[in-house]
């Protein structure tokens, strides 16, 4: 995997976009944007406890996706919960951070 980007959101969420196609085919390239918010609830099914980050992943079918996701979200245009359905597998997580971020 290689981090193509880095950034903060508005609100000081960490955020990067990825490159994952080096490891697996069935990615495109820079196609994978990851957040790591605060956790606002408990999920023990996934290890994360209240009040700490945790990672959030979103897959998209290309690095246009990925970019456009990438840009809103630095620039505060667009919400992580906006995203839900690119969170494959992972929509319990996004119950974790309520709708603000």
């Amino acid at each position: 995997m290689k981090v193509i980007r880095r950034n903060k959101m508005p609100n000081g969420t960490d955020i990067q976009q990825e490159d994952w196609s080096m490891d697996y085919s069935f990615y495109a390239p820079k196609s994978t944007v990851a957040v790591y918010p605060v956790s606002m609830k408990v999920c023990k099914e996934k290890h994360i406890v209240n009040g700490e980050k945790f990672r959030l992943k979103l897959d998209f079918d290309n690095e246009e996706q990925a970019n456009k996701c990438y840009d809103s979200l630095s620039e505060g245009t667009s919400k992580i919960s906006d995203y839900k359905e690119f969170g494959y597998g992972d929509a319990i997580l996004f119950d974790l951070i309520g709708e603000q971020i």
